[in-house]
């Protein structure tokens, strides 16, 4: 979710190593604030270095976003990114 919200921005070669080493340091870009402040605090937990802090699959279920998913927004960054595979 972090990088279709950021798809289109110079991450510098983003990867999911990139984004491990980025997380553990807190040096995350913001997420744009076209994304409601929902989106972006989940986003932010689903991150969190500690795995007991984050949402479980029910919790993100269950959230409403409160307008905060732009689903046009979200398919125009998939387009831009290409996720890699493990």
């Amino acid at each position: 979710m972090y990088q279709l919200c950021m798809a289109g921005r110079d991450l510098g070669g983003f990867d999911q190593n990139k984004l491990a080493n980025l997380m553990k340091k807190g040096e995350l870009e913001p997420i744009p604030e076209e994304y409601g402040p929902v989106l972006k605090k989940i986003i932010l937990r689903m991150l969190t270095v500690d795995p007991g802090e984050r949402p479980d699959a029910s919790e993100l279920l269950d959230t409403d976003l409160e307008g905060g998913l732009d689903e046009d927004k979200l398919r125009e960054n998939l387009k831009k990114t290409t996720l890699p595979m493990p």
